[in-house]
């Protein structure tokens, strides 16, 4: 046990340090959402809602790489660039929110 002493010059004892080390994570990244675990028609719905309300409200020329949105609140934002996310925030990438034209499609145009 080590000894700490304090200002009354009481004596307290506590546990040495561990043995090992306790990687904590610095931050949660942006990368995909797991499927499994969220519901993603309400994920992708208002990531769309959030997008399409980009679109038409601003003329920004900046190209956004996706939308974070928030699950305790349903708010969404456009990000362009990869942002640090809290518990409850999902990014979701373009790719998930814009409707490609199918393959099938594209052949017979």
């Amino acid at each position: 046990m080590g000894i700490c002493r304090q200002a009354g010059d009481s004596l307290i004892n506590f546990p040495p340090s561990p043995s090992f080390a306790i990687k904590i994570p610095s931050r949660r990244s942006a990368s995909c959402p797991r499927w499994d675990l969220i519901n993603s028609n309400f994920i992708i719905h208002k990531a769309r809602q959030t997008y399409f309300a980009y679109l038409t409200s601003t003329w920004s020329t900046g190209t956004p790489i996706g939308v974070v949105i928030d699950l305790n609140t349903g708010n969404g934002k456009m990000v362009f660039q990869p942002p640090p996310l809290l518990p409850k925030e999902y990014f979701i990438a373009l790719k998930y929110i814009i409707p490609q034209a199918s393959k099938r499609n594209s052949k017979n145009i």
